[in-house]
């Protein structure tokens, strides 16, 4: 009448084996592109963070001319940034003590 399929343990046997065998190999393959992603994401950061990174402007310096203050030297460096706080900026970038300067002097203006 109806037909009948017999299972045997090898064959149970066999297609756990089978079972297991892809399990490690589908894990193995997770495992390889995981960590091609990561090569790939390093890389990339390591690209961009150096090209965003490196991007940044190199350090302009002024010289000191009779009658500049700290203030004037804001002003015409940063234009329209406040003016005070680019002023302790210059202070502490070049390691002054007092708003004195000296002609001749010549200062860092750190960048933006």
């Amino acid at each position: 009448m109806g037909t009948h399929v017999r299972h045997s343990p090898w064959l149970v046997t066999r297609d756990l084996a089978g079972a297991r065998r892809y399990r490690r190999s589908h894990q193995g393959r997770r495992v390889k592109v995981a960590a091609a992603a990561a090569a790939v994401a390093a890389a990339a950061m390591l690209l961009i963070g150096g090209a965003v990174g490196g991007a940044s402007t190199p350090p302009r310096h002024v010289t000191v001319h009779a009658g500049d203050s700290l203030w004037s030297i804001a002003e015409s460096a940063y234009g329209s940034d406040d003016v005070q706080a680019r002023v302790i900026q210059l202070e502490t970038a070049n390691h002054l003590s007092s708003p004195a300067l000296s002609p001749g002097e010549v200062l860092l203006l750190p960048g933006p």
